[in-house]
């Protein structure tokens, strides 16, 4: 069970006693699916309680929104928190940034950060985040991944580059290789849950930093991954 603000989230067998919750107050929802799509969420199952899909979610002294239809991974506390105090460069563009959590954490790191997200949905949601933690710095764009990839002058002007999972391991491919075609300089950094990508990183001579995240899951593993 994931308790995210108002919002309880039941694995797909787990058994709750609703006689615990007060049902005016909280929204209970069941996992019916896997993480998958473009848009990087999954499905849900209303259990009882209030019929509402958003909240507010607080971590690490910091407010945000959240819904179940904006990609937002809890788990990653502790990694966004490991970045707020050791990721630091010029001018940022974060792939996949959801409702905005790390740019949030990211704002004092850069002197701009440009978000992309596929997800229409979540534009709402990140300019409120925006406004309610006092942040300037960055900017948002819905836009389609490949789309995105095709334009030369949108990857290089940036200095870094932060790829939220789980995308596409092709659109990641494409990422990179554009990225690094035109900027050699640049820095790339994203998170995987397998290592199919380190074939494509060697044949293109491209030395990077591999890391295992810590205390992301009992079941799962995820890795970061720097290419310098």
């Amino acid at each position: 069970m994931d308790k995210l603000g108002n919002l309880i989230i039941l694995n797909n067998h787990e058994i709750l006693d609703l006689q615990r919750f007060n049902l005016n107050k909280v929204s209970i929802w069941r996992k019916n699916s896997s993480i998958s799509g473009e848009f990087r969420i999954r499905d849900y199952l209303f259990v009882a309680g209030l019929d509402c899909r958003e909240t507010t979610y607080s971590e690490d002294n910091k407010t945000i929104l959240i819904s179940l239809d904006c990609y937002f991974d809890p788990r990653l506390v502790n990694e966004r928190k490991h970045l707020s105090k050791t990721y630091f460069g010029k001018s940022l563009l974060v792939i996949g940034a959801g409702v905005g959590i790390f740019s949030i954490y990211l704002n004092n790191n850069f002197n701009f950060i440009h978000n992309l997200e596929i997800n229409p949905k979540c534009k709402s949601l990140f300019e409120q985040n925006m406004m309610n933690n006092k942040i300037f710095n960055s900017s948002y764009s819905v836009i389609k991944g490949q789309q995105f990839v095709n334009r030369k002058k949108s990857i290089v002007k940036f200095s870094d580059i932060l790829i939220i999972m789980p995308l596409n391991i092709q659109l990641n491919k494409k990422i990179i290789f554009r990225a690094k075609k035109n900027n050699p300089d640049i820095r790339i950094m994203l998170y995987m849950k397998d290592k199919s990508l380190f074939t494509f990183l060697e044949n293109l001579k491209l030395s990077y930093i591999l890391s295992q995240i810590k205390n992301y899951s009992k079941n799962e593993s995820i890795f970061r991954v720097i290419i310098m």
